[in-house]
């Protein structure tokens, strides 16, 4: 022992002698510490390169011998974080190892423990730190076992030290970001500052920020892709692609606002984070729903989310059901009265007073199936940005003020379920997107403009129908089983419309489509459930069943369908097709010659059906001179009254423009006449040109359902209509 005294005083002495031997070449005060050491004065003599017996990492270095290679050399933690001010003390350098002397304390802890201690010291080996924010309130021995790192908060926050707190030091804008993240979103540290803790830079007594070397920004599943990015020192960085903020790099520094992604799916999607992914951590059977309702029906996250991105304990890292205090569902207005219930903890919760599971309540955890609702349940009532489909005031039987139905059950009643599902395919119902199903194929028909209904409304209005999605009791032909039949009155012309819309002229090739709101470059039909307008019509045109005897006329608005769209094309306007040069060959009145004006008094008379009738030239297109010499044939068939101008209802005619027109298409070019009834165009002698209906056409049957056979040629022969000259 006297041996080692003595040694110990000599090396002691000679280290004096060294650090006081001014700036040559063996100066220790020369020496500098290597790149992986902390900056520290006391390195200089407490060294290997100076003497094993003053280097800790030799003499008191890991286990059993104390800690300084873990704290030292592993996380580089300088010397006077533990030996604060203790390099002036008078115990400092007087040839005594003070940690064999319990009276003499060698520890004094700066901001790692501004209120801790170095306590239990009764001799070498031993000595305990307490109140050190790296190790949380523990007391933990120097010498012995292993030690655990606390939370970050532990030390990172006011009540521990106001400079190790970023709220306080790096919190507000343009400071920082730490209280919007931390304090107002509760977002753990860990998703931007990822197993930093364990990082050989923490608790070195440097501020890391300031030295754009040093990363201390590591995210986790916020961003697993995310980066720190623009860091040029003290108050500059920002973060990029991370998921909270889209594709956006935001400067962490600044007073600029900053704005949450626009979908959940940024984040919650297994192309972004396996972990952040519901369909998989909770998507089916006994693990949840998910799948059920996100996948397979395709709802939107706020329809039971609703607006929780922006609730405080969103992106906290915390995964927030198995705390039953924690509320993350929130129906939107399609389940006003629903609540999330039953949740004890860790999956467990489930669905009650919701509109999709009427009457149950459904556990959100488990195999226990559960019954859809009827569909009027929900549907007499908007569901969100959808009108009410049902009820008073919906689009069927129950809404008295609507005349047509696409099924019918009889005054004041809805469609069933099982009808309503010959048409909708609910797969992926309340999704956002209307599903329908073809009704040949049964494939599924996604809704999301005018011109996607087409192959939906074709695939049933043909001649075989519904081949594939008619109901128990139906038939492919009948498919709703409601007594109504494709191709029977009064549904007669419904079996050939997909035949007749790709035909060689029609609205088709005008760029029109099945559904619109009856206005140019849109369709015919507004609704597919039924409409105030008979033929689920978005216009009205009124069918001829409704007038039928000589003094009850119809008048313009009973044409609106064809008269307003027709305003925009001036050769098909109301005016060229009844219209007449006043006081002209035509302006005569079948029954009127009392000098009455014509409907709508042009320059010229316009429309090509027209007849001259004179009978005495001998041609063999004349016609019997029975009404009078010109006659716009027209205005015969939507007939004057004696008493003045209104369209038809007369003793001669009731009918309607698409009982000569095939609206839905036609290979007659001249006029788009339905094709059954053989109309077609010659031409004549000296220019003269004429139509002909070939076809004795039945009165009374369709497609003309008019009142008196005017064309059985047995009575009255072939009427032919004029197109040159106009004679007027």
């Amino acid at each position: 022992m006297n041996a080692y005294r003595a040694l110990l005083s000599a090396v002691l002495l000679l280290i004096a002698a060294g650090c006081n031997s001014g700036h040559g070449p063996d100066s220790l005060f020369a020496r500098q510490p290597h790149s992986s050491e902390p900056f520290s004065e006391c390195v200089r003599c407490h060294s290997s390169t100076n003497s094993a017996a003053l280097d800790p990492l030799v003499t008191n270095g890991s286990g059993t011998y104390g800690r300084h290679v873990k704290h030292f050399s592993e996380r580089q933690i300088p010397c006077e974080r533990c030996h604060s001010g203790y390099m002036n003390t008078a115990t400092h350098m007087n040839g005594t190892l003070d940690t064999g002397d319990p009276t003499v304390s060698l520890v004094s802890l700066s901001v790692v423990g501004p209120s801790g201690a170095w306590v239990n010291d009764t001799g070498p080996g031993t000595g305990s730190c307490a109140g050190v924010a790296c190790h949380g309130n523990a007391t933990v021995n120097w010498y012995g076992s292993t030690w655990t790192m606390p939370a970050c908060t532990t030390c990172h926050s006011s009540t521990f030290s106001r400079e190790l707190d970023p709220a306080v030091i790096n919190g507000t804008a343009p400071a920082g970001r730490h209280v919007k993240h931390v304090t107002s979103r509760a977002i753990d540290c860990e998703r931007c500052h990822y197993q930093y803790p364990g990082q050989t830079t923490h608790a070195n007594g440097q501020l890391d920020t300031a030295d754009p070397s040093k990363n201390l920004v590591i995210f986790n599943i916020v961003a697993t892709t995310g980066t720190w990015t623009n860091d040029t020192g003290a108050r500059t960085g920002q973060c990029a692609t991370i998921s909270c903020h889209g594709a956006d790099t935001l400067s962490w520094y600044g007073s600029g606002t900053w704005a949450l992604p626009a979908t959940c799916t940024t984040c919650h999607t297994a192309a972004y984070s396996t972990v952040l992914d519901p369909l998989l951590t909770n998507g089916s059977g006994v693990a949840g729903k998910h799948s059920k309702h996100v996948g397979s029906i395709g709802f939107s996250c706020s329809k039971c989310h609703l607006n929780y991105p922006s609730r405080p304990s969103h992106a906290s890292g915390v995964l927030d059901t198995p705390d039953p205090t924690v509320l993350l569902v929130y129906f939107d207005s399609t389940n006003t009265s629903g609540t999330w219930t039953a949740d004890t903890g860790q999956e467990t919760g489930a669905c009650a007073t919701t509109d999709c599971h009427a009457g149950e309540t459904p556990a959100w955890y488990g195999t226990a199936g559960v019954s859809a609702p009827a569909c009027w349940l929900c549907h007499v009532n908007a569901m969100g940005t959808r009108r009410p489909v049902m009820g008073a005031s919906g689009d069927f039987g129950a809404n008295a003020a609507n005349k047509s139905h696409h099924v019918t059950r009889g005054p004041g009643n809805d469609p069933l379920t099982e009808q309503c599902l010959v048409c909708h395919d609910m797969s992926i119902h309340m999704g956002g997107t209307v599903r329908l199903r073809n009704g040949d194929t049964g494939a599924t028909i996604a809704y999301s403009t005018a011109s996607t209904l087409e192959p939906f409304c074709l695939s049933c209005h043909d001649a075989s129908g519904a081949t594939s999605t008619f109901i128990t009791g139906g038939t492919s032909t009948a498919p709703f089983n409601d007594g109504s039949t494709i191709g029977i009155a009064p549904y007669r012309a419904s079996a050939e419309i997909s035949a007749n819309w790709s035909k060689s002229f029609g609205h088709k090739l005008k760029g029109l489509t099945c559904v619109g709101n009856g206005s140019v470059n849109t369709g015919c039909h507004g609704n597919g459930h039924g409409t105030a307008n008979v033929g689920l019509l978005a216009r009205n045109l009124t069918l001829p069943s409704t007038k039928t005897t000589y003094f009850t006329t119809a008048d313009e608005s009973d044409y609106d369908l064809c008269f307003a769209c027709h305003a925009a094309y001036g050769a098909v306007s109301k005016e060229a097709i009844l219209g007449m040069q006043a006081g002209g060959n035509y302006a005569v009145d079948l029954f009127n010659t009392s000098g009455a004006l014509p409907a709508y008094t042009i320059p010229n008379i316009k429309t090509r059906f027209r007849d001259v009738n004179l009978g005495i030239t001998g041609k063999a297109y004349d016609d019997l001179p029975l009404f009078g010499t010109y006659i716009n044939l027209h205005m015969l068939h939507l007939q004057t009254e004696p008493d003045g101008w209104k369209y038809r209802g007369s003793i001669l005619s009731s009918i309607v423009c698409n009982s000569c027109h095939e609206v839905h298409g036609s290979n007659t070019q001249w006029g788009w006449v339905h094709d059954s009834m053989l109309y077609d165009h010659y031409a004549g002698i000296g220019g003269d040109q004429y139509s002909l209906i070939g076809a004795a056409v039945t009165l009374g049957s369709y497609p003309t359902s008019c009142a008196i056979n005017c064309h059985d040629p047995g009575i009255w022969g072939i009427t032919h209509g004029w197109f040159q000259p106009s004679q007027e």
